[in-house]
């Protein structure tokens, strides 16, 4: 393989384990079952009533994921919303990541069909192969990490803010009763099964595709030569 093509496969191959993570994270966003589900467990339902737990949530959704401009619910307190503006601009940097994956995973493409038409089903199954790998590496990694939960949390956090916002307290902080720690297990324990089913598929695919590609390739080069 050419130092191009090596290149080119890199790149197809970060950008394929990022879009993996990045639709994992984006089905759990925008999972209802998943939130009903975790609010009925962790007795938030119970806490509250139903009617009132889903309208706050309404409001903390519709504001993260929507146009809506600001949090209109008395309930929040003035850290809750401060904090919900931090997290939503988290998410629209991700946003704007997996437009950019998207877009580079289309260029990317196109450019292997204009230029390496002969090449961009090799290239293109043993990226699907390698960025699998990569994650199924990597979730091995997060689990590791994860096993002390609370550490793992806060440096989540650290990192991903530069203010203790996201330090709250029960009694006045809605948002932590809503969303209490346990939510945040079950969420994260959810989008590392999405990596980790779909990384399982993709290497499967990744394998297949090349070991066909290959057979067909040595049997081509087979008859050509048979013909000579």
């Amino acid at each position: 393989m050419q130092k191009k093509e090596l290149i080119i496969l890199i790149i197809l191959t970060v950008v394929i384990s990022n879009l993996i993570f990045l639709f994992s994270y984006k089905m759990l966003v925008y999972d209802q079952d998943f939130y009903e589900k975790e609010f009925k467990n962790n007795g938030v339902y119970d806490k509250y009533n139903k009617t009132f737990v889903d309208e706050q949530h309404k409001e903390v959704i519709g504001f993260l994921i929507t146009d809506q401009p600001i949090i209109t619910s008395d309930h929040f307190s003035k850290q809750d919303k401060e904090h919900l503006r931090d997290v939503e601009v988290l998410m629209k940097k991700i946003d704007y990541f997996s437009y950019v994956f998207v877009i580079s995973l289309l260029i990317v493409f196109v450019y292997l069909h204009v230029f390496y038409k002969k090449l961009k089903d090799k290239i293109f199954t043993l990226s699907v192969f390698y960025s699998s790998m990569i994650n199924l590496i990597t979730l091995g990694i997060l689990y590791l990490l994860s096993l002390n939960f609370d550490w793992f949390f806060t440096k989540f956090h650290e990192l991903s803010f530069d203010n203790n916002l996201w330090m709250m307290n029960p009694a006045k902080d809605m948002l932590v009763n809503l969303y209490p720690e346990t939510f945040w297990i079950n969420a994260f324990s959810r989008i590392m099964l999405t990596i980790l089913v779909l990384s399982l598929i993709f290497t499967f695919i990744g394998y297949l595709g090349y070991y066909f590609i290959s057979k067909h390739t040595k049997l081509k080069e087979k008859n050509i030569e048979s013909k000579t």
